[in-house]
C-alpha cells in the first residue's frame, strides 16, 4: 500500500469507522472498494435502506 492509499484508509477509518466495519465485513470487498464506496456514498447512515441506495447510485430501473 502507498503512502496515499494510507492516509485515504485512515482518513476513513477516523471520520467513517462505522460505514467502513461494515462495507469491509462483506467478503470480497477490500480496502480499495471500501473507500471508493464510502467517498461516493459517504456516510451510510444518511440512507434510511438499500433501495435509497440504489436509487442514489442508479442502478434501479425508472
Amino acid at each position: 500500500m502507498n503512502h496515499l492509499e494510507e492516509q485515504i484508509t485512515k482518513l476513513i477509518k477516523d471520520n467513517y469507522s462505522s460505514t467502513y466495519a461494515s462495507i469491509i465485513s462483506i467478503n470480497g470487498i477490500g480496502n480499495k472498494t471500501a473507500s471508493g464506496i464510502i467517498a461516493y456514498l459517504g456516510d451510510l447512515s444518511n440512507f434510511d435502506n438499500y433501495k435509497q441506495i440504489a436509487s442514489y447510485v442508479g442502478i434501479t430501473p425508472r
